[in-house]
């Protein structure tokens, strides 16, 4: 009996983790498009590849406790977008830490010259955002805007 619970929690726990990404990270490239058309940029497209890629360095970095833009394998931006099976002219990736939603990350981003020139470069196409919770509830963020070639 234990063995079961053991593999349905297994199954079961990161199709959570995932939904609730989803949850979090909504409203944030909903606003990183409004700061975009705010501008006169066409609005970042969605791809399921980048959304995996950014789930999965949102939660390393909770695992981990710390922003990276270093992969579990220490692999950059560009390998992990690859990796993820999305061919990329163009890469870049924002992280962050601590934020309580979409919202509130986005903010910040656009607050730093770096990240909001992440966020309104012309040659994004596509973008995905993820937070991951840890256990003490601190939420860590990884967006990634890409353009196919």
């Amino acid at each position: 009996m234990r063995l079961l619970l053991a593999v349905c929690l297994l199954t079961i726990l990161p199709a959570l983790a995932m939904a609730q990404s989803a949850g979090l990270s909504g409203s944030a490239l909903e606003r990183a498009n409004a700061e975009r058309q705010e501008r006169g940029l066409p609005p970042l497209g969605t791809d399921p590849r980048l959304a995996r890629a950014a789930e999965e360095q949102a939660a390393h970095m909770a695992r981990v406790g710390r922003m990276t833009h270093r992969g579990p394998r220490g692999e950059d931006i560009m390998r992990r977008v690859r990796g993820a099976g999305f061919r990329s002219c163009f890469a870049a990736e924002n992280v962050a830490f601590g934020q309580p939603d979409g919202n509130a990350v986005t903010t910040a981003w656009m607050g730093s010259a770096s990240h909001r020139r992440n966020i309104l470069d012309k040659r994004a196409s596509v973008a995905a955002v993820a937070g991951a919770r840890r256990a003490d509830g601190v939420i860590y963020w990884a967006m990634i805007l890409a353009a196919p070639c």
